[in-house]
């Protein structure tokens, strides 16, 4: 602790302003925060240290694995592995208590599996795909999540699974086994919510609470089958879902840097509306026989109750949040629209336009009562982003749309002036 902060507090204390017992607490409350900064500066640089060591091997090996015996080659390739192994026994038995060893070890063997896989696979031939292998090797490192525990591990891993359901359903080895993500991702949950319940504050907390809901938005396309054009309402829905937890759970309400679902539900829905505001696209979406039995039509059904559930909870407690935040009530309007507007292509454009403007409007009001610049610029980059998407499907001459531009702009500076001066003023 600064030598400054120890010396005002005695002198306050001699001047009868503090009391000893309260500089006491003051005292301990900035240890306890000195204490927890280098905690995180161990753990950062005991994660850089375990990955420049693995990198480092790997680079010395590779030079000169050509010229060793299957027998040496074998040896090598366990010892990452074996030593990392060693490390995290250690850490279980003599520094459990200590994040950064936890998080360090763990880090190390989830590389060190993925090594020896690596590299009994090449010494043997054994057959396979980078789908097989990431399954494989993210099968292993599970047990390490809850063993350890380490949330670095619990990251890589999911980062390895959503890129196993990325390959086998997307990609050249699309074989329709992405659903082994989803039970994958099932077996981390305890972990995540206890992360939740028991170290909400924590960075790696934080980290988690934007990997999910990142990872579920890139995965859930891979379930588009026949009917892929569900998947506008799947998506609306998931949107809305991740929105409606980032208001509704007080963890996440609390601290706007661990709040990845409001964020990610937000830009998503917003992202949707400025893709589904042109007229051709509705006018193609109009032309598809579309089943309610399909697979997409059913996920989007399961989310969409989920989503309900959440509204009505927040129904009761907060009405008045739930009216003035259109965003809360997006997915259902769309879902609506969707489903009764599709073969009308023009009625559907204009009232998701319609919503657009109204959302973008809300948020105005909202920044200007309280004094939210981000969110004032976010909601004029909505009109703006909505503006320009009009133009493309408008026959308007390029001097309108130029002044339409200087305006925006000139309308960016004085709203942004207007709630600084009313922040400096209160």
């Amino acid at each position: 602790m600064e030598k400054r902060i120890i010396q005002d507090l005695e002198e306050l204390v001699n001047a009868g302003i503090l009391s000893a017992p309260k500089s006491q607490e003051i005292r301990q409350y900035f240890l306890n925060q000195e204490k927890q900064s280098k905690s995180r500066q161990f753990i950062v640089f005991g994660l850089l240290g375990a990955i420049l060591v693995g990198l480092g091997i790997i680079l010395i090996l590779a030079h000169n694995w050509d010229q060793l015996s299957r027998l040496t080659k074998t040896i090598i390739a366990f010892t990452p592995l074996i030593v990392a192994q060693g490390l995290c026994i250690y850490t279980l038995t003599m520094k459990r208590e200590v994040r950064s060893w936890r998080e360090s070890s763990g880090t190390l063997l989830v590389f060190g599996i993925g090594a020896t896989l690596a590299m009994i696979s090449q010494i043997y031939n054994i057959p396979g795909n980078v789908a097989s292998f990431m399954l494989t090797w993210c099968l292993l490192v599970l047990p390490l999540i809850y063993l350890l525990p380490s949330t670095m591990a619990t990251v890589l891993y999911i980062l390895g699974i959503s890129y196993y359901a990325v390959e086998t359903g997307y990609g050249s080895q699309a074989a329709g086994n992405a659903q082994y993500y989803w039970l994958l991702l099932l077996a981390i949950l305890p972990y995540y919510l206890q992360m939740l319940r028991q170290h909400s504050n924590s960075n790696f907390t934080y980290l988690l609470n934007w990997l999910m809901p990142i990872s579920l938005s890139i995965v859930l396309g891979t379930i588009a089958g026949e009917q892929p054009t569900w998947l506008f309402l799947t998506y609306i829905n998931l949107f809305g879902l991740f929105y409606l937890i980032g208001k509704t759970v007080p963890k996440f309400r609390d601290h706007w840097k661990n709040n990845g679902y409001l964020a990610l539900g937000s830009i998503g829905i917003i992202v949707l509306f400025l893709t589904l505001s042109f007229r051709q696209l509705w006018k193609e979406i109009g032309e598809v026989d579309l089943n309610i039995y399909s697979i997409e039509f059913l996920v989007a059904l399961v989310i969409l109750s989920g989503s309900v559930f959440l509204i009505i909870k927040l129904y009761r407690s907060e009405f008045s949040v739930l009216v003035q935040d259109p965003l809360s009530l997006a997915f259902a309007m769309f879902s609506a629209v969707f489903i009764f507007s599709r073969p009308a292509p023009t009625v559907a454009v204009v009232l998701i336009n319609v919503l657009l403007f109204l959302i973008g409007l809300s948020m105005i009001k909202k920044a200007m009562s309280t004094l939210n610049l981000g969110l004032l610029n976010y909601a004029l980059l909505i009109l703006t982003a909505l503006i320009v998407c009009r133009f493309f499907d408008t026959n308007i001459s390029f001097i309108v749309r130029g002044l339409l531009f200087v305006l925006i702009g000139i309308g960016f500076f004085i709203a942004n002036y207007r709630l600084i001066r009313e922040a400096n003023d209160s």
